[in-house]
């Protein structure tokens, strides 16, 4: 959506996300709006380079400490989408060393580096008369699972960056129950006051748990149309 659309907006909260790259305003008339990196797909992102958001440190701070009091309850007074220019770089992966040779002394991942120039779109908004900005990075580390990572665990091997873009969350439906309470239950018990039982001896006689009487009926004359008391089976 255009970032005209949240000019005027009053802050609520700010969330970012700890699992996928995503950036999110919720406003105080209820509105929620999102910063989304463009391509991202989270079905493939396990398979494929991590992405991350990154943004100015005034504005990364704020997030680490949680609440982010600075900014709730202002105004975004001017938002717009803005080019940065990075450098961009791959570490290609060095043949394996020669058996007897140490990997600290052969080929690093230095070696070998193809680098350009990465202009990409971010995500600029102020507030108090401060600009802060978020913007998409992409970013894979040396790892045990590639060759001659000796020496060279948690480099970076690899730096790029995708544009990111905003997008409005539509509001949640609220979910319904279930399993619906049924309106004869919700009334209210205590206006049906329970009938006493009758514990006396007479009456356990009568109640008997182990038989049913039914009517004899009209004009029993013969055997099949005749009603009988029957015990119940237990």
């Amino acid at each position: 959506v255009d970032p005209e659309s949240i000019v005027s907006k009053t802050i609520n909260s700010l969330q970012l996300s700890p699992t996928h790259p995503c950036f999110t305003f919720h406003f105080t008339d209820g509105s929620t709006f999102q910063i989304l990196v463009q391509g991202y797909n989270p079905d493939t992102a396990r398979r494929g380079v991590p992405s991350y958001l990154e943004m100015d440190p005034h504005l990364s701070d704020m997030l680490v400490d949680g609440a982010v009091p600075q900014l709730v309850g202002h105004t975004i007074e001017a938002a717009r989408f803005i080019t940065l220019q990075d450098r961009a770089f791959r570490y290609k992966a060095p043949p394996a060393a020669p058996s007897g040779l140490s990997p600290r002394r052969h080929n690093s991942w230095r070696d070998t580096e193809e680098e350009w120039i990465k202009d990409h779109l971010a995500f600029a908004f102020k507030v108090s008369g401060k600009w802060h900005c978020v913007w998409s990075m992409l970013e894979e580390q040396c790892v045990g699972e590639y060759a001659n990572c000796v020496g060279n665990l948690g480099k970076c091997i690899f730096r790029d960056y995708d544009n990111v873009y905003l997008q409005e969350r539509p509001p949640r439906s609220p979910q319904k129950s279930r399993f619906p309470r049924s309106p004869q239950k919700a009334r209210d018990l205590s206006q049906s006051p329970k009938k006493a039982r009758d514990y006396s001896r007479s009456s356990r006689k009568l109640q008997s748990p182990t038989k049913s009487y039914f009517p004899r009926a009209s004009g029993a004359g013969s055997d099949s149309a005749s009603w009988r008391s029957s015990p119940k089976k237990s």
